[in-house]
């Protein structure tokens, strides 16, 4: 039985990929031994292991994150461990970063697969899903917050008065402080959770049937889910070579990517046309905002 030892590095959206590149192996091999062991501190790891700990065996590296900086650097130290490693398993180390180009990187032609196959697999489509909508906003990097949470939330009750929409709210992730907006008398369909346990947040987000993110864990985590999602993308209509880098390390699908910059009402016009027009999921986002006067129910009945 051939043995894999999967290292994986980085934040929640970038650990995942190591996941997918394992589902791989499990689709190619009959039974293969597999570890996915993250190297990650423990507010990265718990989410993981609730996330991926049935389906995986899974563990957290004794050096957390550290073995992925020796490795980075090409330590001797981390150098050691890999060879170490190597004695009782073919071992892969994957991070977005690397787009699959690390000497240690997932050797993905072995399996007979690419890159857009990988990036593509969801692990944990729930069928358990209800009306409400999930609001993962939370971003401690520049640039990735939106300009105007609590007005985007008032403009998505006003448009769809009947659902309801769960808000996380940090003031701190990763050491870094994170001002949100003011979360003070919304409408009754808002549900805010104020510096919530991610765990609780990530069953609720499960059963949600539609979604709205920045770039951040909660978005890879609800493409996971194969979750409906609209992506405030901070990357979207920025200038292509500044843009490309990115796009091929973090967006599973481009086309539920809309500006970061829209404004809360056309934001919600989308969502609404979403849900009450299914269909609309099919063609891109961007698409869709922009013809928001247009009579959906007519134009995906007929081919011209």
């Amino acid at each position: 039985m051939e043995k894999f030892l999967i290292l994986t590095a980085g934040g929640i959206g970038d650990q995942i990929l190591g996941f997918q590149c394992a589902q791989i192996i499990k689709n190619y091999l009959l039974n293969p031994n597999i570890t996915v062991e993250c190297c990650a501190r423990n507010d990265v790891y718990e989410p993981l292991e609730y996330l991926f700990g049935r389906k995986f065996y899974i563990k957290q590296n004794p050096l957390k994150e550290d073995l992925a900086k020796l490795i980075e650097e090409n330590n001797p130290i981390g150098i050691n461990i890999i060879n170490k490693y190597k004695e009782n398993y073919e071992v892969y180390y994957i991070v977005p970063d690397h787009l699959f180009r690390h000497e240690l990187s997932f050797d993905f032609k072995k399996f007979r697969t690419n890159p857009q196959i990988i990036r593509g697999i969801s692990l944990l489509y729930s069928y358990n899903i209800n009306k409400d909508i999930y609001i993962g906003l939370i971003s401690n990097t520049e640039g990735y917050l939106y300009y105007d949470i609590p007005e985007l939330l008032r403009k998505l009750s006003e448009y769809l008065p009947k659902r309801t929409f769960h808000v996380p709210i940090l003031n701190k992730w990763a050491d870094k402080n994170i001002f949100m907006g003011d979360f003070n008398n919304l409408p009754d369909n808002i549900k805010i959770y104020r510096n919530p346990n991610l765990i609780e947040q990530i069953k609720l987000m499960r059963g949600c049937c539609y979604g709205i993110y920045t770039d951040n864990g909660p978005s890879h985590i609800a493409y996971q889910f194969a979750q409906s999602r609209l992506l405030l993308d901070p990357r979207f209509g920025v200038e292509p070579r500044q843009s490309i880098p990115w796009l091929a390390r973090w967006r599973e699908n481009i086309t539920e990517s809309i500006s970061i910059k829209n404004k809360p009402e056309h934001i919600a016009r989308l969502v609404k046309t979403n849900l009450e027009i299914p269909q609309t999921t099919l063609i891109p986002r961007d698409c869709v905002l922009k013809n928001l006067d247009s009579d959906w129910s007519r134009e995906l009945l007929f081919k011209y």
